[in-house]
């Protein structure tokens, strides 16, 4: 049995000046992001993902009502992720009620296959904005990292969106060993594209980030205000988000860490106030991000939509 949530207030102000308990961590930090991976599937069979057996991820309703829970506590901005978001048929109907949630601010991140046949659909049902994940910049490198090769369907997608007037980023992770030589080549095809670029995907504290990035762009001349190096360290910091897995999981930290069984807890009759009493629980025992050895990197990411 689901649980009705009460209608929202009447009044009009922003829904953070409305709470007076709003999320925080157990290092104080204010939390007001979530990302959610609403299956574990995915259309590229990349080398550095997981190959684990997908599992069943979260109903409908059940994934709207974890949502709503969280935005009840003062969530502004919701990140729809996977595996491949745009795998689940019903995308625009969870677009649909969650936008409503956090006032607009919801975002797709997907590898952009599917993109092309949906950007319109998904504006319409209230998606804000987009962020394309991609690694190389040229077929022959596509191909290789992600295996397939599919580079020319994923920026026609990224041009459908644009059409449809959503705003489109893109988002490159790079790692050691596997695709540095495409740091270049992907600045550029930001800058001739106009589109805002950013580099992430490295563990904390890692030097390669920030300095290898920053020194080729540098060399290169392809540094600019729409490209940006993700600084571990800093991103940490500053942390607000926290993740729900496609199982219904609560992960407080993108890096791993203990997971909450929030839908078992909701399948089990939790009431809200219970459901609320576990997620400021699980976020007050997130202090420092623990340390992840960059090979498991990528991997971590994964189960958390990353």
């Amino acid at each position: 049995m689901l649980l009705d949530f009460p209608p929202p207030p009447a009044s009009r102000l922003p829904r953070m000046l409305r709470l007076r308990d709003a999320l925080t961590d157990g290092a104080g930090r204010s939390v007001t992001s979530l990302r959610v991976a609403v299956t574990d599937l995915c259309n590229l069979p990349c080398a550095h993902c997981p190959q684990e057996a997908p599992t069943q991820p979260l109903g409908r309703r059940e994934l709207l009502q974890l949502v709503k829970t969280f935005t009840r506590l003062g969530i502004r901005q919701v990140r729809l992720s996977g595996g491949e978001p745009l795998l689940r048929r019903d995308l625009e109907i969870l677009v649909a009620g969650i936008s409503p949630e956090v006032e607009g601010h919801l975002h797709l991140a997907t590898n952009g296959l599917r993109l092309a046949r949906r950007a319109r659909s998904l504006r319409d049902a209230g998606l804000s904005g987009v962020s394309v994940r991609l690694e190389a910049a040229d077929r022959r490198a596509f191909q290789r990292l992600a295996g397939r090769d599919a580079l020319l369907q994923v920026l026609a997608g990224v041009d459908a969106a644009r059409a449809a007037g959503l705003p489109v980023g893109l988002t490159a992770r790079v790692r050691r060993g596997w695709n540095e030589d495409q740091i270049v080549p992907l600045a550029r095809l930001a800058r001739v594209e106009g589109l805002p670029l950013r580099f992430t995907g490295m563990p904390v504290g890692s030097e390669f980030l920030t300095e290898t990035i920053r020194d080729r762009l540098r060399e290169a001349g392809e540094e600019g205000p729409d490209i940006s190096a993700a600084s571990p360290g800093d991103s940490c910091d500053q942390c607000g988000r926290v993740c729900l897995t496609s199982r219904g999981e609560v992960k407080p930290c993108l890096l791993g860490g203990p997971a909450l069984d929030l839908a078992g807890a909701l399948r089990n009759r939790a009431s809200h106030e219970e459901l609320v009493r576990l997620i400021r629980g699980a976020l007050q025992a997130k202090r420092a991000c623990p340390a992840v050895p960059e090979a498991a990197f990528a991997g971590a990411l994964e189960q958390v939509g990353g």
